[in-house]
């Protein structure tokens, strides 16, 4: 009896340690809604959050929901989301895959981003239907339902896999951004390809030619020396126009120069992480 309870104080012991080493990392990534902006009510926060780890689960996608009072604007949206689940260690598993909404209350800005696998169950069309449905929800301050309908439909799409219909169509997903060494390795690698392309199609075409030219025979030779003459009657010089060129030469001092502040038209984007979604006003 003795031996029994000493071995099942002994496991009791491993098992505690195991629970203390892995409960913190768990804790830092198990938090699902954050209500910044304060608008879920307090009686359904809870039930929000669990539905949210319960789609996790399921999907194998980390499903998040944030709310702020950032005042994002419309053109950064989509960096500042990208930004934010990458350094907050969302998404699961060594790709990262994870889906998340995001309400900027005072922007009245909405953005759902797609990452890794989820990517490629989100088509713009897909993609489009869902902001339509959270939007609504969103500008007629159901803040609860709009949760709930971006939950129910990620797991949805989940279970409809990847869009393979003919019209389907991608282009909201954003490629991770190369770093300038990799920008050029590719440039160059692109490079060497074309130029293997228009060697091959200069050659193709010569030997088209030459084929050409040898089917037709060899040409007749005409001896333009015995069979032509020139007699000149005439030879006088006459004048036919004067041009002169003026040339204003200035001093330095005078030269003046004008600046202007431009704008880039590219954006910047601080991640290079692939990604998907989309944003509205709502």
């Amino acid at each position: 009896m003795k031996n029994v309870l000493s071995v099942a104080a002994v496991s009791l012991a491993v098992t505690a340690v195991f629970a203390l080493s892995v409960t913190p990392a768990f804790a830092e990534s198990s938090k699902k809604l954050t209500d910044d902006a304060d608008i879920i009510t307090s009686s359904q926060e809870e039930t929000i959050e669990n539905n949210l780890k319960k789609c996790t689960l399921a999907t194998g996608w980390d499903t998040i929901i944030y709310t702020n009072n950032n005042n994002v604007d419309s053109y950064d949206m989509e960096d500042y989301c990208n930004d934010y689940f990458d350094n907050h260690n969302y998404g699961c598993g060594d790709k990262k895959s994870g889906v998340m909404l995001t309400i900027d209350m005072s922007s009245r800005e909405m953005y759902i981003i797609t990452k890794d696998e989820a990517m490629y169950c989100f088509s713009d069309a897909r993609t489009d239907d869902l902001l339509d449905s959270v939007q609504y929800e969103l500008s007629s301050g159901n803040y609860d339902g709009a949760c709930d309908e971006f939950v129910e439909t990620v797991e949805q799409y989940y279970n409809a896999g990847v869009d393979t219909s003919k019209d389907a169509s991608y282009s909201n997903i954003i490629e991770a951004q190369l770093t300038p060494l990799e920008k050029v390795i590719k440039g160059f690698l692109y490079g060497i390809v074309f130029m293997l392309m228009g060697g091959l199609a200069g050659f193709l075409v010569s030997l088209g030619v030459r084929y050409a030219y040898g089917k037709n025979g060899k040409g007749a030779n005409y001896d333009l020396d015995k069979n032509s003459s020139l007699n000149l009657t005439e030879s006088r010089d006459q004048f036919l126009y004067k041009n002169v060129t003026y040339t204003t030469v200035s001093s330095s001092s005078s030269s003046s120069s004008s600046h202007r502040s431009h704008r880039s038209s590219s954006s910047h984007r601080s991640s290079h992480s692939s990604h998907g979604g989309g944003g509205r006003h709502f």
